[in-house]
């Protein structure tokens, strides 16, 4: 109920702005609507944890950035960008930071996939709660806390990509929840050659063999980019795994 008057709000708001704070009509006579003064009057900043930042653009994308551990929150209309919860499309967690608070993307109906940085450590309690439109989740090995509820309610096809061995395997393991593992890029459940070769062909003629997105989450080095330095770690990994861990 909370979230239709919010929205309610947010609607109101732009009709507003729409019938007294842009030029009604254009010279020929024509409606004329400053869809960026609508766009700007959804931005939004500010802390979300000691070191932390947060920032909404006004077109979809909400990034977090800076360092340390993210603030948790009781609930989903704690949140400082809690306005903006129906239109955000896309989650930035930016290198630096630690954890993921309690709450903090509950509820973002429109995000299909989230990508979390090698450094993170915890994930709140329903973190993710409620994210249905949410198809997949790439966890880093520096994880070793997961909360509960965090990834309750999300897409029917949700799977969570993990590294083999990791601490969150166990966790998808021990709580049903579908896993896939980062470097499988054929589905078929295992991290072996015939990978290496499709991110090796891909590297070189990303073109001609095209992978899935979600395999865009395999940048093994951590350097921004799906290259050929990855498809080499990940070769080496498919014939010496104790040797090269990924």
């Amino acid at each position: 109920m909370k979230k239709n008057k919010l929205f309610c709000f947010l609607l109101l708001s732009a009709l507003f702005a729409l019938c007294f704070c842009v030029p009604a009509f254009a010279a020929d006579g024509e409606i004329d609507i400053d869809f960026g003064d609508i766009l700007n009057s959804l931005k939004g900043s500010g802390a979300c944890g000691e070191s932390l930042l947060w920032n909404f653009d006004g077109k979809g994308v909400l990034t977090i950035s800076g360092s340390g551990y993210m603030y948790d929150y009781e609930a989903a209309d704690d949140r400082p960008w809690k306005y903006a919860s129906d239109i955000i499309t896309e989650v930035v967690v930016e290198d630096g930071v630690e954890s993921i608070g309690d709450n903090a993307f509950s509820d973002f109906v429109n995000v299909e996939c989230v990508v979390l940085p090698v450094g993170v450590e915890s994930i709140g309690n329903g973190a993710f709660l409620g994210c249905t439109s949410l198809e997949y989740v790439f966890v880093p090995q520096s994880v070793s806390e997961i909360g509960e509820n965090v990834f309750e309610q999300t897409n029917a096809g949700f799977s969570v990509y993990v590294h083999r061995g990791s601490f969150v395997e166990e966790f998808a393991k021990e709580n049903d929840i579908s896993l896939s593992y980062v470097g499988d890029l054929d589905g078929d459940g295992d991290v072996n050659l015939e990978d290496a070769i499709l991110l090796l062909q891909y590297s070189m003629f990303p073109e001609d063999f095209p992978i899935e997105d979600y395999a865009l989450s395999v940048d093994l080095n951590s350097d921004g980019g799906i290259d050929l330095d990855d498809a080499i770690l990940l070769l080496q990994h498919s014939m010496f795994p104790e040797d090269y861990p990924i």
